[in-house]
């Protein structure tokens, strides 16, 4: 008997532009729609759960092999952040989460120049 539990949870990348806070994460092979992001105050949860069933069949017998893969991250987010505002996109296998700053944040942030 050969059992497959996958639980490996893949590494963020996470980028901070002047306008927005990205996550990405490598999901190649699974479909938007079993992927979960969920907000809660200030935390964002990314989780996927997915079940796949193979059959093989031999002149005998019928073999079956299920395999099962889970994850969720949590990402404590800042308060300058447009709630309303966030998207998610799955391209290519990477999950891209933008996360957009307020716009008030936005204008207080500058470069100062040394004289």
């Amino acid at each position: 008997v050969k059992r497959n539990l996958i639980s490996n949870t893949p590494l963020a990348n996470i980028i901070e532009t002047e306008t927005a806070h990205i996550i990405e994460l490598a999901i190649p092979g699974v479909n938007k729609e079993e992927v979960t992001i969920d907000l809660k105050e200030n935390k964002l949860t990314i989780g996927l759960a997915k079940k796949e069933e193979s059959v093989e069949k031999t002149n005998l017998k019928e073999r079956r092999e299920f395999n099962y893969s889970k994850f969720s991250r949590v990402f404590n987010l800042p308060k300058n952040i447009d709630f309303e505002k966030i998207e998610a996109k799955n391209e290519n296998g990477i999950l891209t989460v933008t996360i957009p700053k307020k716009e008030e944040e936005i204008k207080k942030n500058r470069t100062i120049t040394i004289k």
